[in-house]
């Protein structure tokens, strides 16, 4: 019997070539979950480039039951998971960035952990991924780590991996989210985390070689901090009544 996944990636201003990688890891994924059937969803978040023809009919030759969801401005990564999200039918939904910076193995430890009856997974990143990172997102994220487990009382502190799974207990749970932006990862596990009914797993996952990170301000994380703090009090009220 056949196991129905949603894969989806999120996609803003890629780099050139992007649809290759997409390409070839998919077909990847597709023997190595011989016994899957794959939905692909790409999720152009208002791009001003990246998403020519030529490149989606790229794709689409190559993995003809994709669905390109597109929208002209820009939301965020939060917005965009959430579009795709509502769209899904599946029982298992995975979500990653469009240059699958993680191991295919790391993805398939995700899924297996779904399939024992977990409703969320969370990845959690080791040292040699923080090696990686330039200096500035590696001490934001150590903050925003710190902040999970000493300002949030948090168990699982490492939120901002770009690698998560979840089934249609924990969709119900994503769909709530309101973040658009990068924090909407530590909103998500917060959330699910407060739920009296979902069972969270954590699972570590290796970094791909030769993959690169952007650098993000210390405004955006600090904002969106404040955000899931006054959505977390607000919560806590509304219980109390």
């Amino acid at each position: 019997m056949e196991t129905d996944i949603d894969l989806i990636l999120p996609v803003y201003n890629p780099d050139e070539g992007w649809e290759l990688t997409v390409v070839s890891k998919y077909k990847e994924l597709e023997v190595l979950w011989k016994h899957a059937d794959i939905h692909l969803y790409v999720v152009n978040d208002g791009s001003a480039r990246g998403f020519e023809k030529v490149v989606t009919d790229y794709i689409r030759q190559n993995i003809p039951e994709v669905h390109i969801l597109s929208y002209s401005i820009n939301h965020g990564k939060g917005f965009a998971l959430r579009k795709a999200v509502s769209a899904c039918n599946s029982d298992y939904i995975l979500y990653t960035d469009h240059d699958f910076p993680y191991t295919l193995d790391s993805m398939s430890r995700v899924l297996e952990m779904l399939q024992r009856g977990v409703d969320v997974v969370v990845s959690t990143r080791d040292k040699a991924y923080y090696d990686c990172l330039p200096f500035s997102r590696r001490l934001i994220s150590r903050f925003v780590r710190g902040c999970n487990r000493y300002l949030l009382r948090m168990n699982y502190s490492d939120t901002q991996a770009g690698l998560k799974g979840f089934n249609r207990k924990g969709r119900f749970v994503f769909l709530s989210t309101c973040i658009d932006t990068y924090l909407f990862d530590l909103e998500f596990v917060y959330k699910a985390c407060h739920h009296p009914a979902l069972v969270i797993g954590e699972i570590p996952v290796k970094l791909r070689e030769a993959v690169c990170f952007p650098v993000f301000g210390i405004e955006t994380y600090w904002k969106e901090l404040l955000q899931v703090c006054i959505s977390s009090r607000d919560e806590k009220f509304k219980q109390r009544r």
